[in-house]
C-alpha cells in the first residue's frame, strides 16, 4: 500500500507482481485511512484475484 506514484510506475514497468493498492488521499489521520481500507475492502479483495490488474487506486 503507497501514497507515492513510484511503486505504480514500477509496475507499469516490470509487470506483475507486485500488486499496489495506491491510496490518493494525500497525508490523512490513521481514522480516515483505516476507514478507507474497509470501505474498500471488497475490491481489495478482487484484486487480489484478478490477473490482469495490477494497481488499485482508493481515494
Amino acid at each position: 500500500m503507497t501514497q507515492d506514484v513510484d511503486f505504480f510506475e514500477r509496475a507499469a514497468l516490470h509487470r506483475f507482481p507486485p500488486k499496489i493498492i495506491w491510496m490518493r488521499c494525500g497525508n490523512q489521520r490513521t481514522a480516515y485511512i483505516e476507514g478507507l481500507i474497509r470501505n474498500n475492502v471488497d475490491a481489495i479483495t478482487d484484486l487480489e484475484s484478478d490477473r490482469n490488474v495490477a494497481c488499485l487506486e482508493i481515494s
